[in-house]
């Protein structure tokens, strides 16, 4: 939401020139964004070179995680809840009679998580 004051793609994320604009060209202002003429806009973007949109159902896909039911998340990092992911509703601990606490904090992504220095740590490990 605050992109413009956030965005920042660090140069050890390894991404191509072709990458990096697709996606600052997709995280912007409506206007500006890839696609807002047309779908054509972005079919062909660089990023896309090579991509046969006419089969794009047909293609198998190059990485295919084993999955071992619907709700997997093995592949997602494992971090221990804390605040505001918690409520009174969810946690006993929380105290309920505090107005603040009743509400959910995270309702447009529930159980989300990140942080910053888990993903840099990442990406220097690749």
């Amino acid at each position: 939401m605050q992109w413009k004051k956030t965005l920042n793609i660090p140069e050890e994320s390894n991404l191509s020139p072709e990458a990096r604009d697709v996606l600052k060209r997709m995280l912007c202002d409506n206007e500006n964004r890839l696609g807002y003429n047309g779908v054509d806009e972005i079919k062909s973007h660089p990023f896309f070179k090579g991509l046969d949109w006419n089969n794009l159902r047909n293609t198998k896909s190059p990485f295919i995680p084993k999955v071992k039911e619907e709700d997997d998340t093995t592949r997602f990092d494992d971090f221990d809840e804390e605040e505001p992911w918690f409520t009174p509703d969810t946690d006993p601990k929380l105290d309920s009679s505090n107005k603040k606490n009743k509400k959910r904090k995270d309702i447009n992504f529930p159980g989300y998580t990140y942080k910053k220095e888990v993903e840099e740590q990442k990406s220097k490990l690749v």
